[in-house]
C-alpha cells in the first residue's frame, strides 16, 4: 500500500501549477518507483480569482497561510513564491512547525533529480532531512552523501557517511559516500561540490546554536533558503 504524502505549495504561478500538474499526471509512476503517492492538498496564493494555466482542484487554493502551517497532515511544503518577504517568514514558521521545505532555485522550472546530494552532519536535523527526503531520493538517478569535516575528523566522517549509505540502501536508495576536508565556509564548499557533480537538489538540515531565527538564518541553512542556486530540501 502506498504511503500518502500530502504536499502544500507556497505559490501557484507558473512553477506551482507545473508542480501540481507533474504530481497529478505522474502520480502512478511516482508511486510505482517510490511507494509514495505525492499529492497537492493546499496552495497559498494572493488572489483566488487569478487566471491560471493549470487550474487547481476545488479546495486547494487558499490565501490563509496558517491553514498550511497548522495542518499536521501536510508532509512536505514546496516554496515556489520566490523573493525574501513574506517568503522568508513563511519558511521560518514552517520549519519551526517541523515541516520540511523544498526551496526552488530562481531559475528552476522543474525538479532535477538526476543527481541529489545529502549534506550530512551527525545531528538529528540531518537525520530528519534524510527521512523527509526519502520519496525524492528514491526517484534520483544518483545520490551522494557528503560530509565536510576538519582534517582530524575525516576518518570518522567517512564512517558516518558510509552508515548513511547503508541506511539508504535498506530503504531502496543506492548512494555513495564522500567525506571532504573543509573549514567554516560549508555552504560555499557544498555549493562547489554540487556544481562539480551537477547536482540538481541538495538535502540538508536546518542547524543552529542560539535562537531559532538565528539558527535558520545562519550559515548553510541561510544560503539554502535565501540565496538558492539550485533546489534544496531543508528540515528542522
Amino acid at each position: 500500500m502506498a504511503v500518502d504524502v500530502p504536499v502544500a505549495l507556497l505559490g501557484y504561478g507558473t512553477v506551482g501549477a507545473a508542480v501540481n500538474r507533474l504530481l497529478e499526471e505522474g502520480a502512478d509512476e511516482i508511486q510505482r518507483a517510490t511507494g509514495h503517492r505525492l499529492r497537492v492538498t493546499r496552495a497559498l496564493v494572493r488572489d483566488l480569482d487569478a487566471e491560471r494555466g493549470y487550474p487547481a482542484a476545488d479546495g486547494i487554493l487558499t490565501t490563509d497561510f496558517p491553514s498550511i502551517a497548522e495542518d499536521d497532515s501536510i508532509a512536505l511544503v514546496a516554496e515556489v513564491m520566490g523573493g525574501l518577504e513574506p517568503t522568508g517568514e513563511y519558511v521560518l514558521r514552517l520549519l519551526r512547525a517541523g515541516k520540511p521545505v523544498l526551496v526552488a532555485g530562481p531559475a528552476e522550472d522543474n525538479l532535477d533529480l538526476k543527481h541529489v546530494i545529502v549534506g550530512w552532519k551527525d545531528a538529528r536535523e540531518a537525520r530528519r532531512a534524510v527521512q523527509d527526503g526519502l520519496p525524492l531520493l528514491k526517484l534520483a538517478d544518483r545520490v551522494t552523501v557528503v560530509e565536510i569535516a576538519a582534517n582530524e575528523d575525516l576518518t570518522d566522517a567517512r564512517a558516518r557517511t558510509e552508515d548513511v549509505v547503508d541506511w539508504l540502501a535498506r530503504h531502496g536508495v543506492a548512494a555513495s559516500a564522500r567525506a571532504v576536508s573543509g573549514a567554516t565556509e560549508e555552504a560555499a564548499q557544498l555549493g562547489d561540490i554540487a556544481r562539480e557533480l551537477g547536482a540538481g537538489l541538495v538535502v540538508g538540515g536546518a542547524y543552529g546554536h542560539t535562537r531559532f531565527r538565528e539558527w535558520v538564518l545562519g550559515g548553510v541553512t541561510r544560503d539554502f533558503l535565501l540565496h538558492p542556486t539550485r533546489c534544496s530540501l531543508v528540515s528542522h
